[in-house]
């Protein structure tokens, strides 16, 4: 999410959060082009100075960049990922972004980008959310398949206690025999939205499709619970929203050499 165009409403809201939530913070911004995808793509290609500046100033942990596979007219196109590592950091990155772009580019230069950024896509939409778990695996990410949720509020402690039991370990297990590179779920805040509450992730490396055994994998990971049940008592909890399918773009990350 692009700095300047934070509503004040999200930054109050942020701010009234204690400072010590020990979360990772995503911040993804919808957008749909208003000019071309190739004049989109070089005014981000600018934008992603600015992100390096940020995270060389521990102002932010990581940026991503994702197109948005099959979109309609109406968008979105891309999406972009705003890494903190706590809310601490993000409130830091909001009170410190202009000293910290200054650095390396003038004024003026900075006011001009804000113009171009706005007459070349449109923020359809932004939104916050809190890292819930995740499996990170040393495979090159390229996919992401984006499944929305939606979850009654009395079932957030039963749902999140499902995917960490039993689905975590189950795609921890799939990543050493199929082409899964990450899985993740993460949490809207604020969680009051009427459409969906939750996020899951499912990413992938562009090494074609490996099949592997689902079963047999869960059974191994699981024993005799099975997996037919566990699903059941999963579909009981969400109901599924819709799906996003995203190729990766671009990326920065704190620890990136």
């Amino acid at each position: 999410m692009k700095t300047f165009t934070q509503t004040l409403g999200l930054i109050l809201l942020l701010a009234m959060m204690s400072t010590t939530l020990n979360a990772q913070l995503v911040v993804t911004s919808y957008m749909k082009l208003t000019d071309t995808r190739s004049n989109y793509l070089d005014l981000e290609q600018q934008w992603k100075k600015i992100h390096e500046q940020l995270i060389d100033d521990n102002l932010m942990e990581g940026w991503e960049l994702y197109e948005v596979m099959f979109s309609g007219a109406d968008g979105p196109h891309f999406i972009t990922a705003n890494h903190y590592k706590d809310m601490e950091q993000y409130n830091r990155s909001n009170d410190q972004f202009a000293e910290s772009i200054l650095k390396i580019m003038k004024e003026a230069d900075l006011q001009n980008l804000m113009k171009t950024t706005e007459a070349t896509r449109i923020q359809k939409k932004n939104e916050v959310n809190w890292r819930v778990d995740q499996v990170i695996s040393d495979k090159k990410l390229d996919y992401l398949v984006v499944n929305f949720f939606k979850v009654d509020e009395i079932n957030f402690d039963a749902y999140e206690e499902m995917e960490k039991t039993y689905y975590k370990p189950f795609h921890e297990a799939s990543m050493k025999k199929s082409n899964r590179a990450y899985w993740g779920v993460y949490a809207l805040f604020p969680r009051w939205d009427d459409k969906y509450q939750y996020v899951a992730v499912d990413g992938y490396s562009d090494e074609g499709s490996k099949e592997f055994d689902q079963v047999a994998t869960w059974k191994e990971v699981h024993g005799s619970v099975s997996m037919e049940e566990t699903w059941k008592k999963m579909a009981k909890l969400r109901t599924p929203q819709k799906v996003l399918m995203l190729r990766r773009i671009d990326a920065l990350w704190a620890d990136q050499d």
